[in-house]
């Protein structure tokens, strides 16, 4: 996060890790024991493709226990949503997707209510 305001870029995402075989992440986790080489072709109906490869889906690090890891992730992704709340982002992020609102008015429809939903 400190990151985040120190380089204040006009928008911000981010997202857990999802390690796809052929990957370095991916070699890593086999090393630590977090994810399996080959997945069950039932596995690819059964569960969400974040969670494709885990050994258990309830542990993805191996330096702190789910909760604790779900907790991190919901108040990492939390403060990004309010950081890319501010008004002066979002006029920021609108001006840079102006071309594309011209092309197609819709995006812009989708963007305008998506910024409703976040004053609720």
């Amino acid at each position: 996060m400190d990151l985040l305001y120190k380089i204040q870029p006009s928008f911000a995402s981010i997202g857990v890790y999802e390690p796809f075989p052929g990957t370095k992440l991916f070699d890593i986790g086999i090393e630590h024991g977090l994810v399996k080489k080959e997945m069950a072709y039932e596995d690819f109906f059964t569960r969400i493709p974040s969670d494709y490869y885990l050994k258990d889906i309830k542990r993805r690090v191996d330096t702190m226990d789910y909760e604790s890891f779900t907790n991190m992730e919901s108040e990492t992704k939390d403060a990004f949503h309010e950081y890319n709340k501010g008004v002066m982002r979002i006029l920021e992020r609108a001006k840079a997707r102006s071309s594309i609102y011209l092309h197609n008015p819709r995006i812009f429809l989708n963007d305008v209510e998506k910024f409703l939903g976040w004053l609720r």
